[in-house]
Parts: structure tokens; C-alpha cells; sequence
């Protein structure tokens, strides 16, 4: 039969408490809707099935997009009904009251805007993007109770006015797929407080404007694995004999000797290399990028490597099994022009306590050929002693 009795509208906008099932604090299905309990409900158990599940207004609702924020059991709404029936409940908005007090106390934070969450189930967590409005106070504030994710798809730009302040509680790992260039205008000062390590897959070019001045607490240590290029094997030895005046008096207490790591192999013979941790700087996580390919740097054939290590006070030169050791106070090596010194088996200058001085001019010459006679005679313009003194060669 036909209906008689016209269909009951409901005109205005009524509150309700949203509702759900016992120990849970978001209550929702597929489409965002949420269950509620009207005031004047005297049969609902303020449970899942106090209601309908009725839609909820949002900011902005698109075809995946938009915005959402689902109504959390115990917050009051605002209900409507489309066009006055019953039958077409929906959430258009929410209020605070006494039992959900806003997120600041008012009137004293009324300058503050904020999107502020709250972790569930209940922690005391939230995350929050706040604005303060307070002039000469102006503040954006951002927290995240865990983690932050950020993509950039294209390029970024990042301008800070005045200082910035960075902490890091744990580890920073970073790569840059393409060049990475850096300007300090001003001073820098970098601490490290255990170790560092530096790979450089080919060249390195250092230009200092004024003074170039280092302390080494222990050891320092270069391995060539080829020849010196030739300005700086020109000037090698006055690089060392620099290095050597700041290490004569060098600050604290007195250094202690340190074991020599073999000079044969590039990095000392030590298991965890700069090629070992090129060969583990890879960055899965992030897309796009499968890692960075290590590069050779030292070949296995060739002349053997160069080795210059420094300990205390105590410079060691060493190529193959060839050894040369500086070991002060005065030790002064210097040529103008040609200075050589060639030995094919034994070739001893050897002075315990006494002087040894062999200076020219006009002549000092002691040449008795590749294959020496069985006895050396030394000459000068005045001398003292026998005229002659001659003996064997050992």
C-alpha cells in the first residue's frame, strides 16, 4: 500500500559523541565513516552498533587525493542530515569541549595555529606542524615522534638567513650521485673524535693560501705504490724536513713508539682498507640509486710501493727490501747540483764519537774504479801523520 504517514525530516545540525567497540580509539571503515551516539539515545551503549556508520566532511575529498582526518572515539561532532532525512546522516564538523580541550591553553596561546596529532593507542606521542603568529615571535614549528621521510622529485632549494644548528644523536650517511661543491666564506673548523677515512678514486689537489702547519701524535705514514712525479720528488725532502721541526717538540707528553705496519702493501696490510669500505658504501634505500662502483686504485704489477713512515722523531724511507732512516738530532742532506751515492754491495760511513769530514775544494777525490785495487792511497795539500798510509781493502 501506499505510504501514508509522510517520512519524518530533521531539520538543523544535532551533536553526537563518536562510538565504537570497547578498548579501541579509531573506529572506521573503508569509506572513513565513523559510528556515533546522539545525547537523547537512551537505548545506544554508546558501542558499534549505537548507529549507522555516517560519512564525514572533509577539507578536501578527491579521487585519491585530498585530505583526511578520521573523528576518534569520545570527540564530539556536528551531524546533519541531507535534505532533513533521517535516513542521510553526516558528519560536516567537530568541537571541543571540557572533556577534549584544545591542544593550547587560551586565551595566553591564542597567536598559535596548529595541526597536532596524537599517537595511537594513547603514549603521550604526537606529530605537529605549529605556527606561532606573535609578532617578533613568528615560529613554525615541526615534530615528528619517530620517523621523517621527505622526496624531492626535481631540485631544492634550502636559504637560511642568519645561523643554522644541526644535532645528530646517531649516524649521518649521505651520497651524491653527481658533483658535490662546497664554499665557506669564513673560517671552518671540523673535529673528529676517533678516526677518519678518506677514498679518492683518482686525483687530489690541495691549494694553501698562507700556512700549512700539522700535528701527529704518532705516526705518520705515505705509501707510494709508483714512482714520485718529479717536483715532488724534488721537494720531498724539504716537505719532511719541515714536518720534522714540528714534530721535535711536539705537545703533551713524550710519544711513544708505535708498530710499523708493513710498507709493501698499499694501506699498511690492514684488514679494513679504504677499498673495503668503498667496496660497502652502497645506498639501496634509496631509489635510483644501486651504489657507487668502487674503483682500482693501486695495480698489483709494477715497481715495488714506496713507503715514508714517521714515528716520534724517527723517519723510515722504504721501496722493496731498500731501507733509508733518518734518525736526528741533525741530519742535513743538501745538493746544488749532482749528489750521488752508489753502492753495489757495502758502503759504510760509520762515526761513533769522533768527527768524520770529507769537504772539497779544490779537490777531494777518492775514485779508484768500479773494481778496487788491493790498496787506496789519500792525498792532500797539507796533512798530519805519515806521508803515505796504504793497506787492503777488507
Amino acid at each position: 500500500p501506499e505510504q501514508e504517514t509522510p517520512k519524518p525530516r530533521v531539520w538543523g545540525v544535532q551533536v553526537a559523541t563518536v562510538v565504537g567497540p570497547a578498548g579501541e580509539e579509531i573506529h572506521t571503515d573503508e569509506y572513513g565513516r565513523v559510528r556515533v551516539q546522539f545525547p537523547w539515545d537512551r537505548e545506544g551503549q554508546k558501542d558499534e552498533n549505537s548507529s549507522c556508520w555516517m560519512r564525514v566532511s572533509q577539507g578536501w575529498a578527491g579521487a585519491g587525493y585530498g585530505g583526511i582526518h578520521i573523528p576518534r572515539i569520545g570527540q564530539e561532532v556536528l551531524v546533519s542530515f541531507l535534505d532533513g532525512d533521517p535516513d542521510q546522516p553526516i558528519v560536516v564538523g567537530r568541537v571541543y569541549n571540557e572533556a577534549e580541550p584544545v591542544p593550547y591553553k587560551l586565551p595566553e596561546n591564542k597567536t598559535v595555529s596548529t595541526f597536532k596529532s596524537d599517537t595511537s593507542p594513547k603514549s603521550g606521542g604526537f606529530n605537529e606542524l605549529r605556527f606561532e603568529d606573535a609578532a617578533g615571535r613568528e615560529l613554525i614549528y615541526v615534530q615528528a615522534e619517530k620517523d621523517w621521510s621527505s622526496l624531492v622529485k626535481n631540485d631544492q632549494m634550502h636559504v637560511v638567513g642568519r645561523n643554522q644548528s644541526r644535532l645528530i644523536r646517531g649516524d649521518e650517511s649521505s651520497a651524491t650521485v653527481g658533483n658535490n661543491t662546497r664554499l665557506v666564506q669564513s673560517n671552518e673548523m671540523e673535529t673528529v673524535g676517533q678516526n677518519r677515512t678518506s677514498v679518492i678514486g683518482a686525483s687530489r689537489e690541495t691549494t694553501v693560501g698562507a700556512n700549512d702547519i700539522s700535528y701527529i701524535g704518532q705516526m705518520f705514514s705515505v705509501t707510494i705504490a709508483r714512482k714520485l712525479p718529479l717536483p715532488l720528488e724534488n721537494g720531498l725532502g724539504k716537505a719532511y724536513q719541515e714536518l720534522s721541526s714540528v714534530l721535535a717538540d711536539p705537545p703533551g707528553s713524550t710519544l711513544g713508539q708505535v708498530p710499523i705496519s708493513p710498507l709493501g702493501s698499499p694501506f699498511g696490510g690492514t684488514e679494513l682498507g679504504p677499498m673495503n669500505m668503498l667496496n660497502q658504501l652502497t645506498m639501496p634505500q634509496i631509489a635510483g640509486i644501486a651504489g657507487i662502483a668502487p674503483q682500482t686504485l693501486m695495480e698489483d704489477d709494477g715497481p715495488p710501493a714506496t713507503g715514508i713512515k714517521m714515528v716520534d722523531k724517527h723517519i723510515t724511507i722504504t721501496t722493496g727490501g731498500a731501507s733509508i732512516i733518518l734518525d736526528g738530532p741533525d741530519i742535513i742532506i743538501a745538493a746544488a747540483g749532482e749528489l750521488r751515492m752508489q753502492a753495489k754491495k757495502d758502503n759504510r760511513i760509520l762515526s761513533e764519537e769522533a768527527d768524520v769530514v770529507i769537504q772539497g775544494g779544490p779537490m777531494v777525490k777518492i775514485n779508484p774504479g768500479i773494481k778496487p785495487p788491493e790498496a787506496t792511497c789519500m792525498k792532500g795539500a797539507a796533512k798530519e801523520g805519515a806521508a803515505f798510509i796504504g793497506g787492503a781493502l777488507p
